[in-house]
């Protein structure tokens, strides 16, 4: 993900911490990555110098299965190697996962950041009647396209955030409070559907006013 494009959407001092953890991780995943690569190869070359020299060993001395050199302390000496190699192959192995993890982690945070700034900066062009409605039918429906966030409407159509919150404007004029007189929620003779109890009941009594059904479902 190309973190320069967001450097106009954080505040300097976020972006800068947000910069620095991000090449942390890279620089990390990298390091991991190239240790666990060369570790591979550095394993296969030992196993395939190890098994040659078994074989070779066996041969000399008319033997067929490995398990006939048991007490051959050069054998032993081998195996042990070879289980050296494999826990360090597992070392670096969760030293990568550890890294992918955390840069998912990150990744995902960022993503939730950005989410909530242009989920706010379309919220607020538009004076509704009660923005947490709106909010609660319109933050499930957002979905990252790769470095987009789009929305994707009731019928499955995708659209950017503001066309998608502009259609549903237009569908349901109601949701804004600059209404002409008498020209309210269908069904309410002009006036708001009951705005008492706290922030969940009046999201629930609104969006089955403005969409038919709960929004906090």
């Amino acid at each position: 993900m190309d973190i320069t494009k967001l450097k106009d959407r954080l505040e300097p001092e976020d972006y800068a911490a947000l910069e620095k953890h991000v090449a942390d991780l890279i620089a990390q995943t990298d390091a991991a990555r190239k240790e666990s690569t060369e570790g591979r190869v550095a394993k296969k070359q030992e196993l395939e110098r190890l098994q040659a020299q078994q074989e070779k060993i066996l041969k000399a001395l008319g033997l067929s299965l490995p398990e006939e050199l048991d007490n051959a302390p050069d054998m032993a000496a081998r195996r042990a190697d070879l289980e050296r190699l494999a826990a360090q192959e597992k070392r670096l192995q969760k030293k990568l996962e550890a890294a992918t993890a955390e840069r998912d982690q990150a990744q995902a945070k960022l993503q939730g950041t950005l989410k909530r700034q242009a989920l706010d900066k379309a919220l607020a062009k538009h004076d509704f009647v009660d923005r947490d409605v709106v909010e609660a039918f319109i933050e499930p429906r957002l979905q990252w396209d790769g470095e987009d966030l789009i929305y994707v409407s009731e019928a499955g159509v995708p659209s950017s955030l503001e066309d998608g919150l502009k259609g549903l404007v237009r569908s349901k004029p109601s949701l804004l409070r600059n209404l002409e007189q008498g020209a309210g929620v269908p069904g309410s003779h002009g006036a708001n559907p009951n705005m008492g109890g706290g922030r969940f009941e009046r999201i629930a009594a609104i969006g089955r006013a403005f969409f038919g059904k709960s929004t906090t479902h």
